[in-house]
């Protein structure tokens, strides 16, 4: 099957126009980081880097956190992706599967 939407830049075609809108911002990654020459395809990609790794000068800047707390436990997390593991190890009773050193 033909896909009508195919990228200019790499060899990726697509079905629907907006999953190829979507695919080019992995190409142009539009968002850029305020303290270093990181880019991501969308903002939170750079705030959640701005937090990982520039972490002081975002507290200095209030610059906009992403932390996030846990609605029935209230416990801070620091990034909003660790909610999902959270609820499933802290209130779901199922722990992870960790490596032979971990």
């Amino acid at each position: 099957m033909v896909k009508p939407y195919a990228c200019d830049r790499c060899s990726e075609s697509f079905a629907k126009r907006h999953q190829l809108n979507r695919h080019i911002r992995k190409h142009e990654k539009p968002e850029k980081c305020p303290k270093c020459d990181y880019a991501a395809q969308y903002a939170k990609g750079v705030t959640r880097h701005v937090w990982v790794h520039h972490s002081k000068w975002a507290e200095e800047t209030n610059y906009p956190s992403i932390q996030v707390t846990c609605k029935i436990c209230k416990t801070v997390l620091q990034r909003p992706d660790y909610g999902p593991r959270h609820m499933k190890e802290v209130h779901g009773g199922k722990k992870r599967q960790r490596g032979p050193k971990g």
